[in-house]
């Protein structure tokens, strides 16, 4: 368990980053947060959520990426592969 931690840490504090400026975010929003409700503080959060959403797109892009580029000697990689396609396809639309 601990392995998987420092395997994956980045991945959990870009997670753990996205969900506080996300909640941040929605405080904002409903104006019970402890950030002002104006153009620049919006903006600002906004521009934090999307710079995530980014990082996020090109974490999963690079996975998906060295998944398929494995050379597995197997006789199903052509279904894997279209898992992993269809995976990611549907990662990536919402």
């Amino acid at each position: 368990m601990i392995d998987l931690i420092k395997k994956n840490i980045f991945l959990i504090l870009i997670f753990l980053t996205s969900l506080s400026i996300g909640f941040i975010t929605f405080l904002t929003f409903i104006d019970k947060s402890f950030i002002s409700l104006n153009d620049q503080n919006l903006q600002l959060l906004l521009i934090c959520n999307v710079v995530l959403l980014i990082i996020f797109f090109l974490i999963i892009f690079f996975e998906i990426k060295n998944s398929l580029s494995k050379n597995i000697n197997t006789s199903d990689i052509s279904s894997h592969r279209k898992y992993i396609a269809f995976f990611a396809f549907f990662t990536l639309i919402p």
